[in-house]
Order: structure tokens, then C-alpha cells, then sequence
């Protein structure tokens, strides 16, 4: 971020795209990145040809965030140094919590300055599979109408993230809220203590999404954190 009218502890923003399929969404979604101030682009798996420069066009006032673009071979790559994923979906699973978008613009938003918050966008016909909505701490979605007009096009719906962060980061300063890394770090131990821990484990994506909404204050994560590292000592290994 570059835009001096935003807090100087706004997080990181990262805008991730699945697979895109063409460069006309890409130079889209990376104009909408420029409208707000954000330019951390990556697109995962591949890129995306643009041979006459219809991409670059549309970016407009974003060609330089669109030029910039940076190309994961995988979604861990991809990922790499965000602490928080948030993933954009139409509709939520049966198996799946989901918040609305303007809450997790609001998460977003409180995250600390030297925080990286992901937002992953899906293919543009097939979204996510489902080891990908398990990368995502978050799910969120667009209130829309049923049917095939509630979908919307990736780009109009980075659009609409994009703002609402945008917005949250111009109002007023924000309560002071806790980095959870070392708080997530006790959760950790503890669950490799007790010999339940997993990479990516579903305990753990549930508790940093938790985490991510509670907003908690520093005194807060630090009584939590204590507690884990009492409860974490008092396991005997077998």
C-alpha cells in the first residue's frame, strides 16, 4: 500500500487469483488494486498471454500493478507470509462457516502493519477446490441474489473487497488489537504436545479464524497465550 491517506499501521494486502483465464479480468482486478492503493498481485499456476495488450488497457491507471504481477507455481508459494487467509466465495458449504464481506474487510483492516492478509480469489467458472477452501482461515461472501445472476465476475467482487477495506483502513484510528502470531504459536504447541497437531490441521484454521474476528486486545492474547504454555507444560510426554 501507497496511499498516505490510509493509517501507517494498515496491514499488507496480497490479491491472489486461482488459474485466471484471460488478461481482461486480471487488468481489471488490477485496476481496481491501483483505485484503492494496493499492488501485491499474484496469480497462481499460471499466467496469463496478452498479446495485444488488452490486459495492459484495461488496467489503465493499474498497468503498473498489472506489469507487476508475480506468478506462484502453487498456492503454499503463493501464500507464503500471510498470516491471514481470506478466501471469496459465492455460497459457503454445509461443512463451512461464512461472514459477509464488509466483516472481513473490518478484520482485515485491524490487522497489524506488519501483517500479510491474503485475499484469494477462486477460477473464474469453478472457484475453489476443496483443499484450497481449507487454505483459507476466512471464508466470505457478496450478498447476491439466487440464480446465475448472484454470480459475480471476479474482478467486481475483488472490486468490492478491495473498497470495503479501503473504507475501513479511512475511518477513524483503531482500537489497538493484539498480532496473534505468538498466540497461535501456544495454540500450536500445545496441540503438538498432546500429539494432535497437523499442518494446516482443520483445529488450527478454526481457531486463527476465531482469532481473526475476536479483534482481541494485547492484554487479552497475552492471558490466553499464558495459558496455553501453563496448559502445554502440565502435558506428560508418553
Amino acid at each position: 500500500m501507497n496511499d498516505t491517506s490510509t493509517h501507517e499501521t494498515a496491514p499488507n494486502i496480497r490479491v491472489a487469483v486461482i488459474e485466471p483465464g484471460g488478461p481482461v479480468n486480471v487488468g481489471s482486478i488490477a485496476r481496481a488494486m491501483a483505485n484503492f492503493a494496493f499492488d501485491d498481485l499474484v496469480l497462481v499456476g499460471n499466467d496469463v498471454d496478452d498479446p495485444d495488450g488488452r490486459g495492459a488497457r484495461v488496467a489503465m491507471g493499474g498497468a503498473g500493478v498489472f506489469a507487476g504481477r508475480r506468478i506462484a507455481g502453487t498456492l503454499d508459494a503463493a501464500l507464503e507470509g500471510c498470516g491471514l487467509v481470506i478466501g471469496a466465495t459465492r455460497r459457503a458449504r454445509s461443512d463451512e462457516s461464512c461472514i459477509d464481506f464488509r466483516e472481513a474487510a473490518r478484520i482485515a483492516a485491524r490487522r497489524p502493519r506488519a501483517a500479510t492478509v491474503a485475499l484469494l480469489f477462486g477460477r473464474e467458472r469453478d472457484g475453489f477446490m476443496r483443499q484450497e477452501r481449507e487454505r483459507c482461515h476466512i471464508l466470505a461472501e457478496i450478498p447476491s441474489v439466487e440464480g446465475t445472476a448472484g454470480s459475480l465476475n471476479i474482478s467486481h467482487a475483488a472490486a468490492l473487497f478491495l473498497c470495503a477495506i479501503y473504507c475501513e483502513l479511512g475511518g477513524p484510528e483503531p482500537v489497538a488489537h493484539a498480532d496473534p502470531e505468538a498466540l497461535l504459536a501456544a495454540f500450536d504447541d500445545l496441540f503438538k504436545r498432546s500429539g494432535t497437531w497437523e499442518a494446516n490441521g482443520r483445529a488450527q484454521r478454526i481457531f486463527h479464524g476465531l482469532l481473526a474476528r475476536a479483534g482481541l486486545t494485547p492484554e487479552e492474547a497475552e492471558l490466553l497465550e499464558r495459558s496455553f504454555r501453563l496448559f502445554g507444560a502440565r502435558i506428560q510426554p508418553e
